[in-house]
């Protein structure tokens, strides 16, 4: 009896988050670009203004997560509501907006995908049904704020999004080639979470206990797991392993949009077409986006090893790691497909265009990421690596000593754990393809300009 009227205790944890809610609503409106900065200053966000949006999209997630079922409905309502009945601009409070979107959809995907991709979708095709607007260099605030909105709440469960794939593949369709360049980046963002969705392998929930709490009174008193530490050799995981489904759709995006990409800048580099710059740097940015997109999907680089580069005892060659992969070697080797057309068309542009450092920048990271991404980067690895250490040291359980760890923190160095054996996975045997790539990237070292000069020796280091 006691216990139940502890359990009853909390209901007025439901006016807490909607209060909470009115209080991060109330800081994002005086954090919009036209409150916080004069026309002349940058739009990129400040350093506190990605501390609080850091801090605004983790508190609120952490809430969502453990909250139960009918708490989050409440929630997910007044976000939805938020989100759609206001226009924000894309690069702080849009931001943040969207983060707390992307927040909900990760707890609960099937629900939040219901309410946020049929509205999105309807609103990106009413706003482009008129052709003249995909020429247009200033875009409707609307349909950037919507664009923005769709790319992150897609950010979820691969599985998911199947549910929902005619539709966003039709709204990439309208505006991957939008002649707005923040629009395409945009839809660029879409494309690359879609596919990171659909073929990462990662847990999909941080709850504290395993199975949630959505369970009647009855049965279990949430309560009694209050400060619960995690079971280390029973945590039950809940892993996204992509299906063959998935697995089939983000080879039709990589079919459908990356394909063609590859296609017109082939040609353009052997000569027998003419692209400005603008459209370069378009294509370009769809095959960087399909290639972060689907690096943990795409086989490696084939090409004869080379080997005797140096005497040694010690065999060199690669060790073989389980990551959970299986690589389809009967579909088209997109990686293999990519480096070839950057080698030319690197060569055609040093030759006809080397100031357009713009689409070079872009070159340098795409050769970089073909000759190093898996699905995670190191340096991404390594602030995730230090953000889980901060955040273990501050949630220690110094009273029971070691090992009295919450759930979602173990979960976390799992997924650490796996992201490791990625990055020290196979792949790495030294082969002609690695070679003239390296001998590209040493030729871009002694370009004219600067900016190309430091980036390239930057990745080289690496």
């Amino acid at each position: 009896e006691v216990e139940k009227q502890l359990c009853s205790a909390t209901a007025e944890f439901e006016d807490f988050v909607l209060l909470f809610m009115d209080r991060c609503f109330a800081l994002i409106e005086i954090s919009t670009l036209e409150q916080t900065r004069d026309e002349t200053e940058t739009e990129k966000m400040t350093h506190v203004e990605s501390l609080v949006e850091l801090g605004l999209s983790s508190t609120f997630s952490t809430i969502l997560t453990q909250c139960s079922k009918e708490i989050f409905q409440v929630a997910l309502d007044k976000v939805f509501n938020f989100a759609t009945t206001n226009i924000f601009e894309t690069r702080v409070a849009g931001r943040m907006v969207a983060d707390m979107c992307r927040a909900a959809s990760k707890c609960r995907p099937a629900t939040a995908l219901k309410r946020f991709v049929p509205h999105c979708c309807n609103v990106i095709t009413q706003l482009t049904i008129n052709d003249d607007v995909l020429q247009e260099q200033e875009l409707d605030k609307e349909l950037l704020w919507n664009l923005q909105l769709l790319s992150e709440v897609t950010r979820v469960d691969g599985d998911k999004l199947l549910l929902y794939k005619d539709q966003v593949v039709n709204i990439l369709r309208r505006t991957l080639h939008l002649k707005c360049k923040q629009g395409y980046t945009l839809a660029g963002n879409l494309l690359h979470h879609l596919l990171r969705s659909t073929t990462l392998i990662y847990p999909t929930e941080y709850c504290s206990v395993p199975g949630g709490f959505d369970k009647p009174f009855t049965e279990y008193f949430p309560i009694k797991d209050w400060g619960k530490p995690g079971d280390l050799w029973d945590l039950g995981i809940q892993w996204h392993v992509p299906s063959e489904e998935e697995i089939t759709f983000a080879y039709y995006l990589l079919d459908n949009f990356l394909q063609p990409e590859l296609s017109r800048l082939q040609r353009c580099a052997d000569g027998e077409i003419e692209m400005s710059r603008d459209d370069i740097h378009q294509s370009l940015c769809i095959v960087q986006n399909c290639l972060m997109g689907s690096g943990s999907l795409l086989p490696f680089l084939g090409g004869d090893p080379i080997r005797d580069l140096a005497p040694t005892l010690v065999s060199l060659t690669e060790t073989k790691l389980c990551t959970g992969v299986n690589y389809d070697t009967t579909r088209e080797n997109y990686r293999e497909a990519i480096a070839q057309v950057m080698r030319k068309l690197l060569h055609h542009m040093l030759d006809n265009s080397e100031d357009d450092t713009k689409s070079l920048f872009i070159i340098i990271k795409i050769m970089g990421d073909l000759l190093q991404f898996r699905g995670s980067y190191k340096h991404e690895f390594d602030s995730r690596w230090k953000s889980f250490n901060l955040v273990k040291k501050s949630m220690e359980n110094r009273l029971h000593g070691k090992k009295q760890h919450i759930r979602a923190l173990l979960i976390d160095r799992v997924m650490l754990q796996h992201e490791l054996r990625t990055l020290t996975m196979e792949g790495c045997e030294y082969k002609t393809i690695h070679r003239d790539l390296l001998r590209d990237l040493l030729l871009l070292s002694t370009s004219t300009y600067s900016q190309v000069t430091f980036l390239n020796s930057y990745l080289l280091e690496q």
